[in-house]
């Protein structure tokens, strides 16, 4: 499970993967962001940087990304309301979540060239 924020000047960050495990749905969001996916919503480039709990929590949006929810809106940490500023509503998942779940579902369904077949054959009873 990674964590993911949307800053007050339109970037997607994410913490560097220096003590944890490298996601690939992490990955992948970061290459759907740099490739204009969210940017009718202002987010127009991800990086990978160190980020400040601070900082976190003042976010404009914040989210979990991971294999099993692909992108799920963080709206209360602490007892506090996420989102904050123009656009967003505090307490409410934000528009660059959804439509970044929107986006890594519609990816992982409808890109072909990187699925992988499994051969269901071999769990059948013979």
């Amino acid at each position: 499970m990674n964590i993911g924020f949307v800053t007050h000047d339109g970037v997607f960050c994410c913490p560097p993967f220096d003590d944890i495990l490298a996601g690939c749905t992490i990955a992948r969001v970061m290459e759907l962001v740099d490739a204009g996916h969210v940017a009718h919503l202002g987010v127009t480039r991800a990086e990978f940087r160190p980020v400040t709990p601070e900082e976190a929590k003042s976010a404009k949006e914040v989210m979990l990304v991971g294999s099993v929810i692909n992108v799920a809106p963080v709206v209360l940490w602490d007892g506090a309301k996420m989102g904050h500023g123009e656009g967003v509503t505090p307490g409410v998942p934000g528009p660059v979540a959804l439509a970044l779940h929107a986006a890594v579902v519609r990816d992982f369904v409808g890109n072909h060239d990187e699925l992988t077949s499994v051969p269901y054959h071999v769990f059948e009873e013979h």
